[in-house]
This record gives structure tokens, C-alpha cells and sequence, in this order.
């Protein structure tokens, strides 16, 4: 089993042998069957693909921070009221 990324959660998981091969440089967007031959265009299409994922993984860290945040906002809200709350 192939994980790009090593990420669970969004990675995308390919048994081996089953389906059609894709491009591990691409995190699996393109195919092996239909390659690029324009080295430009191949480069630009997978830095593309990586970018993606990049763009993706800033959003899902941003969620979280931000999350984290209003958690830690309340928990200050509440415990300046005199109530402590636990999580």
C-alpha cells in the first residue's frame, strides 16, 4: 500500500496492482498511462500538483491554529467569570 504524503487523512491510498498507475510526483493526480513528454509542461503540471497540496495543508494548520485559539479564548472568558472549565 502506497500513501502519498504519508498523510491518513487526505492521503490517497493505492493497492498495488489494482487500478491504473499514477504519477507518485503528482500525489496520484496524473496518470502513467498518458505522460507529459513536454518537459516544461510536465514540470509545471506537477508543480501545480504540489502546490495543491501545499495550498490544502496551509488551510488545514490555519483551521487548526485558529481553533486552538477560540478554544484557549474561552476557556480565558470563562475562567475571568470565576467558572473554570475543563476540556
Amino acid at each position: 500500500m502506497d500513501t502519498y504524503f504519508e498523510d491518513d487523512e487526505y492521503g490517497e491510498r493505492i493497492e498495488p496492482g489494482q487500478g491504473t498507475a499514477l504519477d507518485p510526483l503528482s500525489a496520484g493526480k496524473y496518470c502513467l498511462d498518458a505522460p507529459i513528454w513536454d518537459p516544461r509542461e510536465h514540470f509545471l503540471s506537477l508543480f501545480a500538483a504540489r502546490i495543491e497540496k501545499a495550498t490544502q495543508e496551509w488551510r488545514k494548520l490555519t483551521f487548526r491554529v485558529v481553533e486552538s485559539l477560540e478554544r484557549k479564548k474561552s476557556l480565558v472568558r470563562t475562567e475571568s467569570c470565576g467558572l473554570v472549565l475543563l476540556y
